[in-house]
Formats: C-alpha cells, structure tokens, sequence
C-alpha cells in the first residue's frame, strides 16, 4: 500500500505491484531466464509463424536422422554415389526407342506372347531345356576329368612319348623349295605324280571325261550322229564281227564236252553263230560254232565260268548268258 499526506488534498492510498525486471532490457527485459537475442534470431526463442509448434514432436522426428540415414542422403546428393548410379542408368536408358521414354513399352509387351513365354520358362533353372543342358553336360567330361587329362598330357613322359611318335614319322622334305609340311609334301607328290604341268582343272579324270562328252555331243563343231549314220555303223561293225567269227572258227580246246541249246520262240533254231568268252565284256573269244538241225552245238571247254554269245539275223537274243562248267 501506497499512502501519505498532502496539504489542502485527500490521498486515497492504493496498491502497487513491485516485479523483478527491468523495463529499458528490450531483448528480454533484464530476465535472465530467457535467452539474451531477439525472438526468431539467432541464439533467440523460436518463432512458429503458422502457429502449432510442437518442439517434442519436433525432437521425435530429428531423433530418426541416424548416422546411417544421413550416410544414405548423402549418396542421393548431387554427385553421391547413387545420384551417379541413377546418372548412369540414365545414360543408357536414353538410348532406348522413343528417346528413352519407353513409350513402346505396350507393343514390346504384347510381343510377349504365351509361346514365347513358354520358351523362356524352359530355359529357367529346372526347365525342359535347361535339363536338356544339364543331360549333354553330364555326357562328356567334367571340368575336373579334363584338368586331370591336360595334367596327364603335360608330364614330361607323356611329352616323350608323344615326341617318340613324331620321330617315327621323320622330317619333313621341303620338297621343291616347297613349305617344309606335311600337307605341302603331299601335294608336291600328288603333283609330281601326275606331271610337272598337271592342273586338276583340265587334267583330272573328271576335267578329261566332261570335255569328252562334250566332243562325243558337238564332234568338234558338228553335231550328234544320225539314225542312218548308227545304223551304217552297225552294220559295219557286225560285218566285222562276221570275219572275226569266221576266222575263229573251232569249238574250243578243252577236255569236257559242252553243249549248247538255243531256241527261237520255244523251237529250236539251227544256223545260229554261237561263240564263248572268258570275260562278261566279250573280248576274249576262245570257241565258236553254228547250232545244227537240233538247235546245239557242242563246244570242248575247261571247268570254269565263261559267257555265251548268239547271232542270227532277225532275232534278238540276250547277250551274254552265263555259262558255268563243272567236271
């Protein structure tokens, strides 16, 4: 209480609050329990413009940034490890169609059909063809099977025996200044062999037989033979055969007696030229003769394989026919 005495006045007394502060302290007004800064500066209180500021949850939250967590920010930083990952990852993708924007992503999914689905699940770890793989694995030779063969072929006694085998062959003759190889010597003698100026281009069997045929079709600028010229020739060649026959002329000179029997149309058929060979070609001519009334005519051959031969104009006959005699 306030009071006290004035001349010619009435003093009312009143009451007065005494606080502990002090009113010229703008910062904090001389309490020292508030921080010695402006609100909302630094080393001040802080300010929440919005309104709702809640320090606890506040404290909550900051006590989830570990170590850790800020390790992994700090990677996703521009130039961080995972911000030059996703650089990367970029620069391929925007090589991809569309400039990376994957807009075909729909078309390339519906290539994706079930048959080619099918195919990619044979292929997983336990599929068909996966399987198949593991089966022809398991067929040859494993990893270990073989470094134990290369081992076996690195000893020096297999080395040896080896070098033994190739001695055997000798060396190699470079044979005409030629290439001092087995390949090269076997050329170099198939050449030699043929002649010095052997080319298989025009002098091989092959090379001979088609420039052969070639002359047999043109006759050297002519053409194929006639009807009337084969026949001419025929004829020439069967009046030849005729003299040869007939200068042949003997029944042969072996010790078994050897009849043969033609027939024309199931009679038999005399005047028919019947001659023997040694050989299936015909050129080795070692009896002849004529059937008689009864269609034979007896040769006098030796135990063996021969072939008979028959002529008669106006008659076809298979030539030759086997001819085996036996003692």
């Amino acid at each position: 209480m306030v009071g006290g005495t004035v001349t010619g006045m009435i003093v009312i007394g009143c009451y007065v609050s005494l606080v502990d502060y002090d009113p010229y302290d703008s910062v904090r007004a001389g309490l020292t329990a508030l921080p010695n800064a402006a609100a909302d500066a630094a080393g001040g209180i802080s300010v929440s413009d919005a309104g709702g500021l809640d320090l606890d949850a506040k404290l909550a939250n900051t006590n989830e940034v570990t170590v850790a967590r800020m390790g992994a920010l700090t990677d996703w930083i521009n130039g961080g490890r995972l911000d030059l990952l996703l650089d990367a990852i970029k620069a391929i993708t925007d090589n991809l169609p569309e400039n990376g924007l994957l807009t075909n992503i729909g078309t390339d999914t519906a290539r994706l059909t079930a048959v080619r689905a099918a195919i990619l699940t044979d292929w997983i770890d336990g599929g068909r063809l996966d399987l198949l793989l593991d089966a022809i694995t398991a067929i040859g030779p494993t990893k270990a099977e073989m470094d134990t063969a290369h081992g076996l072929l690195a000893t020096e006694t297999k080395q040896d025996t080896a070098q033994t085998e190739l001695n055997k062959i000798g060396t190699i003759p470079a044979l005409d200044a030629g290439a001092q190889t087995i390949g090269a010597a076997i050329s170099k003698l198939a050449d030699d062999n043929a002649g010095a100026t052997y080319d298989a281009g025009t002098d091989s069997l092959t090379a001979i037989r088609d420039r052969g045929d070639a002359a047999w079709v043109t006759g050297g600028g002519g053409s194929a033979p006639t009807v009337e010229q084969i026949r001419i020739e025929m004829d020439t060649n069967s009046v030849k055969l005729d003299t040869e026959v007939s200068t042949r002329q003997t029944l042969g000179a072996g010790a078994i007696s050897t009849p043969v029997t033609v027939t024309v149309e199931g009679l038999p058929r005399d005047g028919v030229e019947v001659w023997v060979t040694t050989d299936e070609a015909g050129l080795n001519v070692i009896a002849n003769g004529t059937t008689d009334d009864s269609g034979v005519v007896t040769f006098m051959l030796d135990v063996g394989s021969y072939f008979a031969w028959k002529q008669l104009a106006g008659v076809n006959f298979t030539n030759p026919e086997a001819l085996d005699v036996s003692a």
